[in-house]
């Protein structure tokens, strides 16, 4: 099936698959984290999932979240642009940068 092929290739070219699954798994654990209440926790988990994946503007946003929560605003509004130059479809990463300012 061609579609498969060039998602598969669409994924090799970008990271290992192993990478995102591992990543995926930072960010719902980061998700579950924030959730709780437990910031550092979360803004941990979702920095490991940065370090694996740094092109998604999602984990990004979702540090900022933890950042406004910790009044870390000035991290918020970073990581916000981050995701936004990412993604600039990413409606969050917008208002998380405004909440932050």
């Amino acid at each position: 099936d061609i579609n498969n092929n060039k998602e598969n290739i669409a994924i090799n070219n970008t990271q290992p698959s192993f990478d995102k699954s591992t990543a995926e798994k930072f960010k719902a654990k980061g998700n579950e984290l924030l959730k709780q209440k437990k910031y550092m926790e979360a803004k941990n988990e979702y920095t490991k999932a940065i370090n694996l994946i740094p092109n998604n503007a999602i984990y990004y946003s979702n540090r900022a979240a933890v950042h406004i929560k910790l009044g870390q605003y000035q991290q918020a509004v970073m990581d916000s642009r981050k995701a936004t130059a990412l993604d600039t479809t990413y409606i969050k990463a917008y208002i998380r940068e405004g909440m932050a300012l």
